[in-house]
């Protein structure tokens, strides 16, 4: 393959270059940054990332909420934090064993409880955040603000395509 097979996307029926595929290239770039992330927060603080996004989303909602905020439940986490509803479960039950977060039980549904954050688990919080803020930055290093800012207008453009792909696929699905 030449230099110039590389710069542009093939497309010739029935050909697919990886190397050259949106969907494939986003997954390699969000597989390095989640594992360069892990590393930073797994070495130190001895957590995966289901269990820091979990520790994100409710340090991320306390602090946008009154004092008196209830938490969340493990519906409002898979939402927020895009993980399925086994892994925000599991990730739960391990921040739950080591004390990172309290569970209290919906007096309106018992179906359902709120987790919230522990002293402990804001103190990881609080601990990582800074560190993963100076991630991004390194990641950004180099970019412009407006490349910064077209950056994240395609990435909400493809989120919302994306989504409406889904939707449109499962509507395909329907008998």
């Amino acid at each position: 393959m030449t230099a110039k097979d590389k710069q542009v996307p093939c497309r010739e029926a029935g050909v697919l270059r990886l190397e050259s595929f949106l969907p494939y290239q986003l997954n390699v770039v969000t597989q390095a940054v989640s594992q360069g992330l892990a590393d930073l927060y797994s070495a130190e603080f001895g957590i995966s990332v289901p269990e820091w996004r979990i520790l994100a989303a409710l340090g991320e909602q306390r602090l946008s909420h009154e004092q008196d905020w209830q938490g969340m439940t493990a519906r409002d986490l898979a939402r927020h934090s895009r993980m399925g509803k086994v892994m925000v479960s599991r990730a739960a039950a391990s921040l739950l064993a080591r004390r990172m977060i309290v569970r209290r039980a919906n007096r309106d549904d018992r179906r359902e409880s709120f987790l919230k954050l522990t002293a402990k688990g804001e103190n990881v919080y609080g601990a990582i955040v800074p560190r993963a803020r100076a991630f991004q930055d390194r990641l950004q290093e180099g970019l412009s603000e407006s490349d910064a800012h077209a950056f994240e207008r395609v990435m909400q453009h493809l989120l919302e395509r994306a989504e409406a792909a889904d939707v449109a696929f499962a509507e395909d699905r329907k008998p």
